[in-house]
């Protein structure tokens, strides 16, 4: 009678943890700001052992209570051992801030953060093993025209972009590559949620322009996560009304690897 009594409350405990919470893996998402913030909500929901990996753990807010939070910069790649071991996946969202008219700090501008901050999770991401690396890109990376608008503002940052890219691409670990336009809200706006919006999942290099809110990436990139069809490739992302909510979800198939 007692090991039907203990049988059931271990049913009972399967029953009430989330779905797949077992098997999905452990996920590193790297960045805890405006981008990793939704993320880590949307993986913890989907049943994944999140990590989030910031330079100071301390200042870190927003997040899901489920997430660890673990120390880790990008630039200094001897901190991110740790932070990696075990790891299943990383998803990147870091990029260099940009502020009008002020320098960046020393250290933490486009080169620093975008290119060799990428390469060395890259390489990080080798060492430990990790099944796949998820990247939060821009739209037009590798522009390295000077009067593009971003680049002239904000340090030749698309170049960089596309340079932490090739980076990701030559490391040698599976590897997917969003691109999303403009990321909303923007200041002063109300937050916006996942899967409210129909999204357009294009080939590298084939949109301009284009908004999409944070939350839509970070189940666009969520979902590319163990999907063989994300593998190897370099897509587009935008808000598109034309188009079903969902669209985007068998869109992988149809689009060409790098």
């Amino acid at each position: 009678m007692q090991r039907f009594a203990i049988l059931g409350i271990v049913l009972l405990a399967a029953a009430m943890s989330p779905a797949g919470a077992a098997d999905k893996g452990t996920v590193v998402v790297v960045g805890g700001g405006q981008s990793g913030q939704p993320l880590a909500r949307i993986l913890v929901e989907q049943g994944y052992d999140v990590r989030v990996m910031t330079r100071n753990p301390a200042k870190a807010s927003g997040l899901p209570a489920e997430a660890k939070v673990v120390a880790g910069d990008a630039t200094r790649p001897e901190t991110l051992g740790a932070a990696f071991k075990g790891a299943d996946y990383v998803i990147a969202t870091i990029g260099s801030a940009c502020e009008r008219d002020k320098p960046f700090p020393e250290g933490a501008g486009p080169e620093d953060v975008d290119y060799l901050g990428i390469q060395k999770l890259a390489q990080a991401s080798k060492a430990a093993g990790v099944r796949q690396f998820v990247l939060l890109s821009s739209i037009g990376a590798g522009n390295n025209d000077p009067k593009a608008p971003l680049n002239a503002m904000c340090g030749m940052v698309l170049e960089w972009k596309g340079k932490g890219e090739d980076a990701l691409r030559s490391s040698g670990v599976p590897y997917t590559i969003v691109r999303p336009g403009g990321l909303k809200p923007f200041p002063g706006q109300p937050a916006c949620r996942e899967g409210v919006e129909p999204l357009s999942l294009n080939a590298r290099d084939s949109i301009q322009g284009g908004v999409v809110c944070r939350a839509d990436v970070a189940l666009v990139m969520a979902g590319a996560l163990g999907n063989t069809n994300a593998l190897g490739k370099t897509v587009e992302l935008k808000a598109d009304k034309a188009l079903a909510v969902d669209a985007w979800r068998s869109a992988w198939a149809g689009l060409p690897k790098d």
